[in-house]
């Protein structure tokens, strides 16, 4: 019975990335005929990135039990090798169907029984949605924002547990949408956490006195972070806002 319920448990992750894959290749188009995507392995919260043929990609499409995985990833009680490359893996799950993911989580969640919200303000869409992945692994909901005045918008009207911003932004930057999230009495308890490109000490600096309780590069480890995020959840109060270093 374990063994059954964890080849079921490893299924519905592998459709879940396959399925998140699909929606960002709708995003962009094949840039020289190579796409990007997630490795589809049934491994709990893998953001380790393919880079795919388009041909290949919708050759793989058309079997709808074979999914693209980093060499090494394939679990043996679940799927089999079809083919392998130095770079790329087509396994076979070994089940029929394919079933979506929902509503699985970690157990966080607040006092009222709902999973705590994140609302991530990122101008680019597969920055976003690789994010997003990574917060839903965690047991998260997750809401999004393509610019700092929608970001701010979203803040107000939905009141979300987590704010999650770049610094980069059109309409208000980062600075700007932390600032403004601040002064406003309905937002400003609100723990904000900061994933920018921007590395530097004094972009940094300017984030924590501006209130973030972090402020994380893009280059760190995406599910390390997504950790963090649900710890400062766990961990934070209205009253007693608790800074992460």
């Amino acid at each position: 019975m374990e063994i059954r319920e964890a080849a079921s448990q490893h299924l519905m992750r592998s459709a879940f990335s396959r399925a998140v894959n699909e929606d960002m290749i709708g995003l962009s188009a094949a840039h020289g005929g190579i796409h990007r995507i997630v490795c589809e392995c049934s491994r709990r919260m893998c953001t380790e990135l393919l880079d795919v043929t388009a041909a290949d990609y919708e050759a793989v499409r058309a079997h709808p039990t074979r999914l693209l995985v980093v060499p090494g990833h394939e679990l043996a009680d679940v799927q089999r090798v079809v083919s392998r490359t130095r770079w790329v893996a087509v396994v076979q799950e070994q089940q029929e169907s394919l079933r979506m993911q929902s509503g699985a989580t970690n157990g966080l969640h607040l006092n009222n029984g709902k999973r705590p919200r994140v609302l991530i303000v990122e101008d680019e869409p597969f920055t976003s949605k690789l994010w997003a992945i990574n917060l839903r692994s965690a047991g998260l909901s997750v809401l999004e924002a393509r610019n700092g005045l929608r970001g701010l918008a979203r803040a107000r009207s939905e009141q979300p547990d987590l704010v999650t911003t770049d610094v980069m932004l059109p309409g208000l930057d980062g600075f700007e949408l932390a600032e403004a999230l601040g002064q406003d009495e309905h937002t400003c308890r609100i723990p904000l956490i900061f994933l920018s490109g921007r590395g530097e000490a004094a972009a940094a600096a300017r984030a924590y006195a501006l209130g973030a309780v972090a402020y994380l590069s893009k280059s760190c480890e995406l599910r390390a972070a997504a950790s963090l995020v649900a710890g400062v959840l766990a961990r934070f109060t209205r009253d007693e806002p608790e800074l992460v270093a």
